[in-house]
């Protein structure tokens, strides 16, 4: 589904402004046999809960723009009780939010947590003995092999901490461009159903973000599997869903650039989007995205998304 590009070009789902002075993104390079090349640049915060506070910012930042169209104050009034935000709006509007991750398979979030468990730690001059030995085995490397050697003869507990063979590093990674075992539509499909099936109450109040933390689907993917979209209507609880794709941003979700897309929303939702679209006189371009400040929303999908529940 990728087609293969000149060198040194980008995929569809890329920032539009320059990332001098961005913070927490990481630039992959997808290399094809021929040597020519693709890059990516994709939201990267180690930290999971700190990743979804950021997302929240950024979806929040959109939805009472395009959506909200006025001045509201945002009050978060718990996490992760059941679902991941419960806010309030100034308006009298409650709602929760729940973020889920997808990517091509298992085995990239996998390789992905032990890349940033790696470099969580490079700031760190020591390590407990028994968490080196952990990401030792994961990442192992000659000098983190000596050391385990040594500790080993030394007879260091668990906790004792050791040198940190990453530390003031920064790791290059080198991996398998992932396989597409499934289509987008059926990633999103899934990923609604997993969270679908989750026995909390409260799922007609809760917007269900999806992050998307693939690297190999373009634009026309989503294109494609939006056609698919009022297939969803049937199987999904939720007030809205949302398509998130983040580029960069600070760590209090200021300085960034993201792109969000619908996936299933109510009618007045629509209509409210189109409005404000005439009111800021925008206008998709030809690849069906419309640009409003640091975010980009797509709305080629649009006429796709629409439920009854209005």
């Amino acid at each position: 589904m990728i087609k293969k590009t000149e060198p040194d070009t980008q995929v569809s789902w890329y920032p539009v402004k320059s990332l001098e002075d961005k913070q927490n993104y990481k630039l992959t390079n997808r290399i094809f046999p021929d040597g020519s090349a693709i890059q990516l640049v994709r939201l990267r915060v180690l930290d999971k809960r700190h990743r979804e506070e950021i997302i929240f910012v950024h979806f929040l930042s959109s939805y009472v723009r395009w959506i909200i169209r006025e001045k509201v104050a945002t009050t978060i009034l718990s996490r992760d009780d059941p679902w991941d935000f419960k806010a309030s709006m100034s308006n009298g509007e409650i709602f929760t939010v729940e973020i889920t991750s997808i990517s091509e398979g298992q085995q990239q979030f996998i390789e992905r947590s032990r890349e940033e468990r790696i470099d969580s730690v490079a700031s760190r001059p020591t390590l407990p003995f028994s968490f080196l030995q952990k990401l030792h085995r994961d990442c192992p490397n000659e000098q983190g092999r000596k050391i385990i050697s040594t500790a080993k003869a030394m007879a260091l507990g668990p906790k004792d901490e050791v040198e940190n063979p990453w530390y003031g590093k920064s790791v290059g990674w080198i991996s398998d461009q992932p396989d597409q075992n499934a289509s987008l539509f059926e990633l999103v499909r899934d990923a609604i159903n997993a969270k679908a099936a989750k026995a909390h109450e409260g799922k007609d109040q809760t917007i269900l973000i999806i992050d998307n933390r693939t690297t190999t689907y373009e634009l026309n993917d989503f294109y494609e599997a939006s056609a698919l979209f009022t297939e969803l209507v049937t199987i999904t609880p939720f007030k809205e869903v949302w398509f998130y794709t983040g580029y960069y941003s600070d760590d209090d979700g200021c300085n960034a650039e993201w792109s969000l897309a619908p996936v299933l929303l109510p009618n007045y939702s629509i209509e409210r989007m189109q409005e404000s679209m005439k009111q800021m006189n925008m206008q998709p371009n030809a690849d069906g995205i419309v640009y409003g400040g640091f975010n980009n929303m797509f709305s080629k999908s649009w006429e796709a998304t629409k439920m009854d529940n209005s």
